[in-house]
């Protein structure tokens, strides 16, 4: 568990300081629910060693980091936003499509250096059967119903049989 978690926190920063962080905090985490330290540590240390020596993780290059950060240069990115589904091209794919179709016509004439893929996940059908954001009428919110409770302007319900 300790291991799947860290490859996945190790695969989602961008920054190597972010990383020890949040792998800080999990560990912090583990022990107030009660596991104990003498015996996660040594976890710990063996995962980020693996971590540390697997052949392919991806390695940090800070001036895209730095570029990617500065807000002046996200005018040359251009935004793909798509709902995720198993079935659609790898984003690595996408990537390589558009950089052989379009990345020097979209670099010469509209200064697009960098495609982002933003997958969404699609609608669950619970969330579409219950969704959570309550709707309220105007005038019928229970801000509204509170005040005019403590007001004594709302009228009793009575039980009706």
């Amino acid at each position: 568990m300790i291991m799947g978690i860290l490859q996945k926190l190790w695969h989602h920063c961008t920054d190597v300081d972010n990383y020890k962080n949040e792998a800080v905090l999990f560990h912090q985490r583990l022990i107030k629910q009660g596991y104990a330290p003498t015996t996660i540590t040594p976890l710990f240390k063996e995962a980020a060693r693996k971590i540390d020596t697997k052949a392919n993780h991806r390695p940090i290059d800070t001036t895209t980091l730095t570029k990617a950060n500065n807000k002046k240069n996200t005018n040359n990115m251009l935004f793909l936003h798509q709902q995720y589904n198993p079935n659609n091209l790898p984003n690595h794919a996408i990537h390589k499509l558009f950089k052989e179709h379009c990345g020097d016509i979209f670099k010469s004439e509209l200064d697009i250096e960098r495609l982002i893929i933003a997958n969404s996940k699609p609608k669950s059908l619970s969330s579409l059967l219950a969704p959570s954001k309550l709707r309220q009428k105007k005038g019928e919110e229970v801000s509204t119903m509170l005040y005019k409770h403590q007001k004594g302007e709302t009228k009793k319900l009575q039980h009706q049989e």
